[in-house]
Order: structure tokens, then sequence, then C-alpha cells
């Protein structure tokens, strides 16, 4: 009948609400608690963040390649005397340097801008694909978000920051994390047993 109809649709409404309210919340305290802990507000993301060692200059070499030429498995002024070129040694993290071509198109072509525009989204990113992953579990929306922030939080975050920003970005490990519950609970039909049968 058409109260019934109209009583479903408010409370698909209130649900999708809710998930508005949640996700957003949570990437806003995420960002807040972030500029509170780096002092944001003094920062120039035009601007190194730190000059350290360890991943920080493949992935500057990578990411420069990626905004000037389109990827990053060659560079014509790199690699003297002949060129730089990657085909032989591609690398596995072809999400996070899409994520920066996307930034790189979208906001800026400066290097250092985007470089530090990912990791500063690291810290959003991680919680909400947490809180995602919290309710796909059954959590509730106040500890979900509190686990959420905590995780995008982690002092690993921090400790590894823009030096290896990649290891940083690991915002991808909670969705990772559900699968495999779901493939070691036989919930996800592409990887389901046969049921005995021969199926």
């Amino acid at each position: 009948s058409e109260p019934e109809t109209s009583m479903l649709n408010w409370q698909i409404s209130k649900e999708t609400r809710e998930a508005l309210y949640g996700y957003t919340l949570t990437a806003i305290l995420s960002l807040v608690a972030l500029a509170g802990t780096m002092r944001l507000w003094r920062a120039d993301v035009s601007v190194p963040f730190g000059y350290g060692n360890g991943d920080q200059l493949p992935i500057q070499i990578w990411l420069k390649s990626t905004l000037e030429t389109g990827w990053y498995l060659h560079n014509d002024r790199l690699g003297a005397p002949f060129t730089h070129d990657m085909h032989d040694y591609p690398t596995a993290d072809h999400l996070h340097l899409g994520a920066m071509k996307l930034l790189g198109t979208l906001v800026t072509r400066d290097f250092w801008t985007v470089f530090n525009l990912y990791y500063i989204l690291g810290f959003p990113l991680a919680a909400l694909t947490s809180l995602w992953t919290c309710r796909r579990l059954g959590v509730t929306w106040g500890p979900a978000i509190l686990c959420s922030l905590l995780f995008a939080l982690m002092p690993w975050h921090f400790a590894r920051g823009p030096n290896h920003l990649f290891l940083s970005s690991y915002f991808m490990i909670p969705p990772l994390v559900l699968v495999m519950l779901w493939i070691a609970q036989d919930q996800l039909w592409l990887a389901r047993r046969g049921d005995g049968t021969g199926t």
C-alpha cells in the first residue's frame, strides 16, 4: 500500500542520512586531529613536510614522472646518459600513483603539493575505510567511529610519515581484512567451496 511504501522510503532515507552523518563526522574528526597534531594551519603544502630517507626518493621520482609524462614507467629527463625506464621493474603501487595522478589532474600540478596532500588524505581515507569495514561487521556507529579514528591516527602513520608514503597510506588494510574474513567464513561467493557434489 502507499503508506507502507512511503514508510519504507523514509526508513531508507533515515539510514542514508545516518551513514552520511557518520562518514562525514569521521572524516572531519580525523582531519581535525591531524591538523592539531601537525599544526597544519601553519603548514605550506607546497613545501616538503620533511626531507628524509627511506622510500621518499623513488616515490618522488615516480610521482614526478607520473605528473610530467602521464605515468611512472618512463621519463626522458632521468637516467642519463639514456632514459629512466621502469618497464623491467614495475611496482605494485599503482593505486597510490593513480590517486596522486588524479590529484595532479584535478587539484594542482605542483609536485610537492600533490605529495603532501596525498599524505594528508591518507588519514581520512584510513578512517573511512575502517569505518566502512566496522559497519559491515555489525559494529554500531559510536564504537565504529572511535575505532576508525584510532586506526587512522596510529603512531605508525606518523612514524612512517611522508618518508615512507606508500607504507603510511594503509587505508586498504580494513577492506582486505574484511575480504579475508568473508573467505574464512565462506561468505564470499567467488571463493565458496563446493558442497561435495563436484560443483
